[in-house]
């Protein structure tokens, strides 16, 4: 499950994530921003040995991919292994890492 595909379903796609498709890209667009600049804050940390977009990439490529994980996963409280499942065949721990960079940037206070 991803974004892509998702967004094609519009009444599953409020159901599982909370929020219409209008809803979601504003939110997705409102803090995108935020999410680039946690990424390149974690990323200059002065003892990493690789410049930045060395490493390994996410497997949920885009924004709305990791956004609608967290959204679904706040919706529904789905275990992290099934929603490993149902995004890419991700592993527990790396749905749990993600989740754990994404909720500062959800609850940022304005």
């Amino acid at each position: 499950m991803n974004y892509q595909t998702l967004s094609k379903k519009l009444s599953r796609f409020s159901r599982y994530a909370g929020l219409s498709i209008a809803e979601f890209n504003k939110l997705a667009k409102e803090l995108e921003p935020f999410w680039q600049e946690a990424e390149i804050k974690r990323l200059s940390r002065p003892s990493r040995e690789r410049k930045i977009g060395g490493g390994r990439k996410y497997k949920l490529g885009t924004f709305q991919d990791k956004l609608l994980l967290i959204l679904v996963f706040y919706k529904l409280y789905l275990t992290f292994d099934l929603l490993g499942f149902l995004f890419q065949d991700l592993d527990k721990s790396c749905i749990s890492r993600l989740i754990t960079k994404l909720e500062p940037i959800l609850f940022i206070q304005k």
